[in-house]
């Protein structure tokens, strides 16, 4: 759940990904929803001003796709961190185990933003 409009939080989310120190961000979830599509669109605008690339990876909004995406998500051993964007709070909790199952290591070596809050100082 995003509390800004949707561009607005694209772009938020972009900013603190960045501030985390991300390398690569990733943005999971669906390409039919006009909300996520907006989300999207404030990421790419908001990465591609700071020189960076954001990846789209095609997902549905449940659990059970967060324990899939994070199986299959590139996590590198070193170098920067890695950003996602989940496009809501299922997908962001089954990304999270499924990081973790992977081990904690790598959970760590991944920053999931899930929820913008409307002060933009509170990120979850």
């Amino acid at each position: 759940m995003l509390d800004l409009d949707d561009e607005g939080a694209g772009r938020i989310a972009i900013e603190h990904l960045i501030a985390a120190g991300c390398g690569s961000i990733s943005f999971l979830g669906p390409s039919d929803l006009p909300w996520a599509q907006r989300r999207l669109r404030g990421a790419t605008e908001s990465a591609e001003e700071a020189g960076r690339r954001v990846t789209f990876v095609e997902s549905t909004l449940t659990y059970a796709a967060g324990l899939v995406d994070a199986a299959k998500l590139s996590i590198p051993n070193t170098g920067s961190r890695i950003g996602i964007i989940a496009a809501c709070d299922w997908l962001a909790l089954g990304l999270h185990t499924g990081l973790l199952n992977r081990g904690a290591k790598v959970r760590e070596r991944a920053v999931i933003v899930k929820r913008v809050a409307r002060d933009r100082r509170r990120l979850a």
